[in-house]
């Protein structure tokens, strides 16, 4: 199953400078991606669940190398949880979860796509 999801996700550099400016900003802003990703997963997943572990590809398609690798991958951890909340995966932890995640560039179509076995 692949979910594609369009643009791009706030990244640990945006997540710390939101806990910057206020303490509860950086969790409104994992709440409102979160909140974003569910039905956009759930449509592309139409009612498919997985029981036990699972491998998920992750390509990050980014407009151009300006993020670093390792802050354009941190919002896997918006992805992974929104995934488990959407109750598409059992868990997000390593007993359910391994996670492949690889950063490209796409100036014209920036996107996430997330590929689950």
């Amino acid at each position: 199953m692949t979910i594609i999801i369009p643009g791009r996700l706030p990244c640990m550099n945006d997540l710390i400078s939101a806990d910057r400016r206020n303490r509860y900003a950086g969790a409104k802003l994992k709440k409102d991606t979160q909140k974003a990703l569910i039905p956009l997963m759930l449509a592309q997943a139409k009612g498919k669940r997985f029981k036990g572990r699972v491998l998920i590809k992750a390509k990050f398609f980014e407009v151009n190398r300006r993020r670093d690798e390792d802050n354009v991958i941190s919002g896997l951890k918006f992805i992974l949880d929104a995934l488990q909340e959407a109750e598409i995966i059992k868990g997000d932890g390593q007993k359910y979860v391994h996670v492949l995640p690889e950063v490209f560039v796409d100036e014209i179509n920036p996107r996430i796509e997330i590929e689950i076995k």
